[in-house]
This record gives C-alpha cells, sequence and structure tokens, in this order.
C-alpha cells in the first residue's frame, strides 16, 4: 500500500519602494508595440539589453564607491543610447526608455559625488520625430474611464506605499481595494460617485498628505477624481488582493512573452549582485528558460538539458500546448555550485533559512518567476545523480508553472509538482522515501482547514501536505475534475473560482479531505 494512501485522511469529499538609483532593476519594461511599426532588429534588441546590463554594472561601481568608473560607466551608456535611438522606430524607443530613465537617476546622483558628466539630452529631444513616444497618459486623461488598477493603484503604491500599504499608519491601509474601501477606523474615505465627499480627495487637496516628501500630480488627482465619481469600479481580480500582486499581474497579463522573458533576465542579474557581487555568473538560455550561476559553462549546459526535458515532461504530464511557452515570459533558473551559496541565495534575497534537505525551489508571482538548484551532490553514483537532478528540474519546472497562474496556493503547486516527481522518479530519488516519512508528521500539524488555507504551516509542512491531498485530487477517478481545475487557471480563473466549480470550495475541499 502506498503511504500516501495509508495516512490518508478520510476522503469524505502569496516593497519596498526604490529610493535610490542603487537599487535599480536594470529591467526592461516594454509596451505594446504600433504595429504599423517594422519590429526591433535582433542586433537593436541585444544592445538594449547590453545596456540594460551595463546600467548594472554602473550601480555597483556606485555602491563600491567607484563613482569616477561609474561615471565612465554611464558615459559609455549615454553615448551608446543616443547613438541607438537615431532609429524612429516606435518599439525600440519603448524598450530603451527605462534605460534613459535610470540615466536621467544616475546623472543625479554622481554630480552629487561631483562628476562631470556630458548633459543628457531630453526624452523629448532624443526622440524628436513624427514617430516620438508619447508620454504615458492615464484613461482619465484621453477621456476614457478610469481604471483602478493602470490610473490608481500605480501611484498609490509609489507615494502612499510605505505608510499605508507595508503598514497601516493612521489606522488606514490601501493594502488592497478592500482595505481602501474601508477606510480609516470604521470612516469612509472613499464615496463612490463623489469625489467632492470624498475624505482621500480632501488631504490630498489640502496638501495634507502624502507626507515624507511624496507628492501627488494634478493629473493623478484628476484620475483619482474622475474614477470616484464614475463610481470607484475595481477592475481587477479579487477585492482583497495586495495592491502590488495586483499590479504585477496586470503588468505581467499586458506583456507579451519575449518582452516580459526579457524583464525576468534583468530581474535575475540584478538579484544575482545581492549573492554573489564579486563574480560573474556564467549564463545560456532556450527561448523559454534563462540560467545563471556560479558552475562551468559546461555544466551549466547539462542543467539546461534536463529542464528543457521537464519542461516537455511537464506540458505531457499536465496536457499543456506543446507549441506554446510553459511559462508566460518563461523561466529563470540560479545554478548554484555549492550548498553554501545556495543557503546564502535563501538568506540574501528570500530573507529565510532554506531548509537542510531541499536541492532546489521555486518561486511564482505574476512578474517574477524563478527556480533556484545546488549543483552538487552528495552521491558517488554519476547516473544516482543524474536521476535526482532531473527529479529536482521537474519539481521546479512544474511547481513554477502552476504558481504563475493566478493566486495559485503555494501547496497545491508544490504538491502536484511533488506528485509528478514521485510518479516519474519512483526509483530514482532518494527524497520519495524522506517525504513519506515526514508526511503523517506535518498532517499531524493540520487542526483544520484554516491551518493550511491561511499559510500557518511551514513550506516545508505545507508542500507535504499538499501532496497528500493533491494526490487525493489527481487520482483516476478524479482526474476529470483536476484536468478541468488546470484549465480554468489557464483561461485566468483564481485559483478559489476554479477550485469552486470543480471540486469544491477550497475550505469545503480541505475540510472533506481531512473528515473535520
Amino acid at each position: 500500500m502506498n503511504l500516501f494512501d495509508r495516512y490518508r485522511p478520510h476522503p469524505t469529499n502569496r516593497s519596498m519602494a526604490l529610493v535610490t538609483w542603487l537599487a535599480l532593476t536594470a529591467w526592461l519594461a516594454v509596451c505594446t508595440a504600433n504595429s504599423g511599426q517594422a519590429a526591433i532588429t535582433d542586433q537593436q534588441h541585444a544592445k538594449a539589453t547590453e545596456l540594460a546590463q551595463s546600467i548594472l554594472a554602473a550601480s555597483k561601481l556606485y555602491a563600491d564607491g567607484s563613482y569616477a568608473k561609474s561615471a565612465e560607466k554611464v558615459t559609455s551608456v549615454q553615448q551608446e543610447l543616443i547613438e541607438l535611438l537615431k532609429s524612429s522606430n516606435v518599439e525600440l524607443q519603448r524598450l530603451v526608455k527605462p534605460t534613459y530613465q535610470r540615466l536621467v537617476r544616475a546623472h543625479r546622483l554622481l554630480e552629487l559625488e561631483g562628476a562631470e558628466l556630458e548633459p543628457l539630452p531630453s526624452w523629448k529631444e532624443l526622440t524628436a520625430s513624427e514617430n516620438a513616444v508619447p508620454d504615458k497618459m492615464s484613461n482619465a486623461a484621453k477621456g476614457t474611464e478610469a481604471s483602478f488598477t493602470s490610473d490608481i493603484a500605480p501611484w498609490l503604491i509609489n507615494t502612499c506605499g510605505n505608510c499605508h500599504i507595508a503598514k497601516r499608519s493612521g489606522e488606514f491601509s490601501m493594502a488592497s481595494f478592500e482595505s481602501l474601501m474601508a477606510g480609516a477606523n470604521g470612516a469612509t474615505v472613499v464615496f463612490p460617485g463623489s469625489a467632492r465627499s470624498s475624505r482621500l480627495v480632501d488631504v490630498i487637496e489640502s496638501g495634507d498628505m502624502p507626507r515624507g516628501g511624496g507628492k501627488v500630480s494634478a493629473e493623478q488627482l484628476a484620475a483619482l477624481k474622475s474614477w470616484i465619481d464614475e463610481g470607484a469600479k475595481f477592475d481587477g481580480p479579487t477585492t482583497d488582493m495586495n495592491i502590488e500582486s495586483l499590479i504585477n499581474q496586470v503588468q505581467a497579463g499586458s506583456a507579451q512573452h519575449g518582452e516580459l522573458f526579457l524583464r525576468r533576465q534583468q530581474d535575475s542579474l540584478q538579484r544575482w549582485t545581492r549573492v554573489l557581487p564579486n563574480d560573474s555568473p556564467s549564463t545560456t538560455k532556450d527561448d523559454e528558460l534563462f540560467l545563471l550561476g556560479n558552475v562551468p559553462q559546461e555544466r551549466l549546459g547539462s542543467v539546461l538539458e534536463q529542464l528543457q526535458s521537464a519542461v516537455l515532461q511537464t506540458k505531457k504530464l499536465l496536457k499543456t500546448p506543446v507549441d506554446k511557452p510553459l511559462i508566460d515570459g518563461g523561466l529563470t533558473v540560479f545554478v548554484l555550485k555549492s550548498r553554501y551559496d545556495y543557503s546564502e541565495f535563501g538568506r540574501m534575497t528570500e530573507n529565510r533559512e532554506l531548509p537542510k534537505d531541499w536541492l532546489g525551489h521555486w518561486h511564482a508571482d505574476p512578474l517574477d518567476v524563478y527556480g533556484v538548484l545546488a549543483a552538487d551532490s552528495d552521491s558517488s553514483d554519476a547516473r544516482a545523480a543524474d536521476r535526482q537532478a532531473e527529479a529536482v528540474a521537474l519539481q521546479i519546472v512544474s511547481g513554477a508553472y502552476l504558481g504563475s497562474f493566478s493566486q495559485v496556493p503555494t501547496w497545491f503547486a508544490e504538491g502536484v509538482a511533488r506528485n509528478l516527481v514521485k510518479d516519474s522518479f519512483r526509483r530514482g530519488d532518494a527524497r520519495l522515501a524522506v517525504w513519506q516519512h515526514a508526511y503523517p508528521v506535518a498532517l499531524l500539524k493540520m487542526d483544520k482547514a484554516q491551518t493550511l488555507l491561511e499559510g500557518r504551516l511551514d513550506e516545508e509542512s505545507a508542500g507535504l501536505v499538499g501532496m497528500g491531498l493533491t494526490h487525493f485530487m489527481m487520482e483516476r477517478t478524479n482526474r476529470r475534475r483536476f484536468d478541468q481545475l488546470l484549465e480554468l487557471l489557464q483561461a485566468g480563473q483564481t485559483f478559489e473560482s476554479a477550485c469552486t466549480a470543480t471540486f469544491a470550495p477550497p475550505e469545503t475541499l480541505v475540510s472533506g479531505w481531512l473528515g473535520k
């Protein structure tokens, strides 16, 4: 008898605002291209990527106090960017505009340190042509209905985030649409249909808020008023969704695969400098995987092959289209040569201690999807080490895939990933025996459904419990409903709604499975 069956309960039916150039993320945010424009050439795309990476290098030099060298790098980027912008291609202009904005900030910081730099032309001067990129206008400014996700939420994060999103200053939180509308100390601050009656508008117009140097522009205030007068409508997935996650999801949803993949590559390069700032990573990639690490290039290539195999396997096992990228925006994977480096990654980028027996893990939110693995192996058997690496690759790829969908809980994505490993590597992954032994212990921590659903279990225990629960959901008798759940996630539904439509509301499902 399988231990998951033996111990199965009675089956009764997942910010600090960037305030200095040192924290710049050298990603390239790309808006939808003008369909009438010629596409960016491969050479232009490569140069844009190179300039973004150079800004990253300049920021590191600045952080190290090497102001002269940083200024040299900035000057070089500036000259090459000006040359690149001699093309009037709108798509190219949009691609490199974030790099230009980072140059502006770099000038300000370096000039404070006494650096003498060539004047940076204005964006308007650099793009002066009939194809110049217009400044981003809000829907309200265009005369269309204002959008909370596009016109209101982004500047709320930037100007109000430190006090009313990261914290509840004045007993007022904007961490979600729901909490914004709940007001402060029970007093409503937004009256749908009446901006004049809304306290939020009053404190901004009077200058009382925001404090600490933030400022709301006239255009932003106009958008806020329009949005309230039009009924303060919500146009996101769920009203209780964290506002930063909401913006991330909207931005990710509007980006094409290649655009989002490029952004994730740049995010990964930035993250690398926090873990191993003195080591330049080796890299390799294909159309949907980007690997970077401190292992030899040959080893990185073999890991890429293992991950490519895991992508194909996940597509087959979870019935996803074989002619499309598995994960929209691709997956970046950090390949670290030692357990020490792997542990440092957890401390430096995730602010946590990774479990000592983990060989790899994944992270997924709408904008940021990555995996991390330790490339070393305790096994002296080369074949066993390869099978182990293949199993970890499948766990990372499939978990990240499922976790990339709207509000999918970690226990579900990780649980499914572990079941795929269990079914595919019954004799090739020594962790299976460890998981089966630890499963009943983790289950004992589950006194009720909310313990799992509210994230009160440690991550390893949640993964083990999720493994048991999704084993039940993936059984032959339930497989059709499980496949339908995946189809609904792929169609854009949240996990809660997809689960409710196919099995039951999550709380009911977990409670029934527990028999409590």
